[in-house]
């Protein structure tokens, strides 16, 4: 949502910073694609014909997928943290490509949030600003 929020607003967002988020594609585990799916479904049932059946889905097109989709604007800074033993999200699609936000840490998915080293390197890049 950060990204989103940055693509579209780049002059009230400083920087953005993701760990273990699928910045290039959806792609994670099938458990959670399953689990998004049985709530994209609740969504749609409680919400009725008001929602487009490819809401809540990679195939939406409104603003938030279409911003997600453009470049990352320039004038933001960002680092993208990741983790090759990350069981939740393919590591691959968690990187920028640019070697220079790209930050690779040894953790699990929910140990991102836990671990000293991404506090520090997270501490570092702001900082940095």
């Amino acid at each position: 949502m950060a990204r989103a929020v940055a693509a579209q607003m780049p002059d009230r967002v400083a920087s953005v910073i993701t760990l273990g988020a699928p910045i290039r594609q959806l792609a994670a585990h099938a458990a959670v694609l399953q689990t998004a799916d049985l709530i994209r479904k609740r969504i749609l049932k409680r919400h009725g014909r008001g929602v487009l059946p490819t809401c809540y889905t990679p195939k939406c097109t409104c603003n938030f997928l279409e911003s997600l989709k453009g470049g990352f604007p320039a004038s933001v800074r960002q680092t993208a943290v990741y983790s090759k033993a990350d069981a939740v999200m393919d590591w691959h699609v968690c990187r920028t490509g640019d070697s220079k936000v790209d930050f690779e840490v040894s953790s699990t998915h929910v140990g991102l949030v836990l671990s000293p080293l991404v506090y520090k390197l997270v501490a570092e890049r702001l900082a940095a600003q």
